[in-house]
């Protein structure tokens, strides 16, 4: 059977930035019960430590851990141990993949997690107050240097498999390449339905909001910023968690703000999600799909989120909970929230339906067949 590596940023089980290490172990899990042991995996070097090495990255235009060091590494694994398929689990490796197109005889399969050029330009328009000089040039170099390296992985790569129909539309617009297929976030069922977890909050009688996010994300800063400043002023009755790495830097922004909690990092989100009365997701900006909304339907909860939070979920939103896109509809649709209704046997469904790790197995196994019986 033909040998596949797969290759990611991130070691495999970790959660370095949650929503994509998250989506990296899923694949890496989908594919290893399909490939069983002739699927081998490989892992950037330090990436932990140097997800952004500055001369790599100044000089040499290498971005998101990579450098010519460890290309060089690469593609003489490839050649060494004879790989057939490479599955690369982002999009902005540009040089790296058109490295080993160019000196390895075998195919590159790219998952974009998002089309990262488009994600890169929804951020930077909501941080368009500031006018530093050194900051413009600074996202000018991001934006290049993104689209660059995207536009040498979509140009080489044999397949590109993106989340949904967005991103396929975004990928043939900036780059003229069509998207192999839509593979969806998936998550490995972690939901019990545990009557004896305990209850975390402290009390239950109470509109339990939860946001679970890393802190040092722009769209995840702008959007408790406009919890803060908008909505949670003007609720009664309701108090706001806030779970995530690298939370810290929001005690002293919100200390003064009775209903709202900085809980910070959690050994097991299980307790939280399954007590909650919803969970809040007011995303703005970004792109891909967000792990979260997944997450959620998974617990089986109540979803009030923003058209961008439940891009590429094709739920009914008054069912999942309510689409919001302004302060207006958050507070209305916190209003009609029952405290004592914290499950939602709709969204627990949907996700076993679209978003379980079966789905993405299923899918795989569609695009590895092929790949598998020589017909690349």
């Amino acid at each position: 059977m033909k040998k596949v590596l797969y290759i990611s940023k991130l070691p495999i089980g970790t959660e370095l930035r949650r929503g994509i290490g998250v989506g990296s172990t899923m694949q890496y899990n989908a594919l290893a019960s399909i490939l069983g042991k002739h699927c081998y995996l490989f892992n950037i070097p330090d990436y932990e430590k140097y997800s952004y090495r500055s001369i790599e990255v100044l000089l040499h235009h290498r971005y998101e851990g990579m450098s010519r060091e460890i290309e060089a590494m690469i593609v003489s694994k490839i050649k060494n141990e004879q790989y057939h398929i490479i599955y690369i689990d982002n999009s902005l490796w540009g040089y790296l993949i058109k490295r080993i197109k160019t000196e390895c005889q075998c195919s590159v399969i790219i998952f974009c997690q998002d089309i990262e050029y488009s994600r890169v330009l929804s951020i930077l328009r909501y941080e368009w107050s500031s006018k530093q000089f050194l900051k413009f040039l600074i996202h000018q170099y991001w934006k290049w240097i993104v689209y660059k390296n995207e536009s040498l992985a979509t140009t080489y790569a044999d397949k590109i498999l993106t989340l949904n129909q967005r991103d396929s539309n975004v990928l043939f617009y900036y780059y003229g390449k069509k998207s192999l297929m839509e593979i969806p976030v998936c998550l490995e069922d972690k939901f019990t339905n545990n009557s004896n977890i305990e209850n975390p909050y402290p009390n239950p009688n109470k509109i339990n909001l939860l946001f679970v996010g890393a802190m040092d994300y722009q769209p995840n800063i702008e959007a408790m910023d406009f919890m803060k400043k908008s909505v949670m002023p003007y609720t009664s009755n309701t108090h706001l968690y806030i779970i995530g790495k690298n939370s810290e830097q929001l005690y002293k922004k919100y200390e003064c703000i009775q209903n709202i909690t900085i809980i910070g990092e959690v050994e097991s989100l299980e307790p939280y999600y399954t007590y909650a009365t919803a969970v809040i997701i007011p995303i703005f900006s970004g792109g891909g799909m967000k792990i979260k909304t997944a997450e959620a339907l998974m617990y089986g909860k109540y979803i009030l989120g923003t058209k961008e939070a439940f891009e590429g979920y094709s739920l009914d939103y008054s069912k999942a909970g309510a689409l919001c896109n302004n302060a207006d509809e958050f507070i209305k649709a916190i209003e009609q929230i029952q405290p004592n209704k914290i499950y939602n046997e709709y969204s627990r469904k949907f996700y076993l339906l679209n978003h379980s790790f079966n789905v993405m197995v299923a899918k795989y196994s569609s695009i590895f067949c092929e790949e598998l019986e020589g017909t690349l």
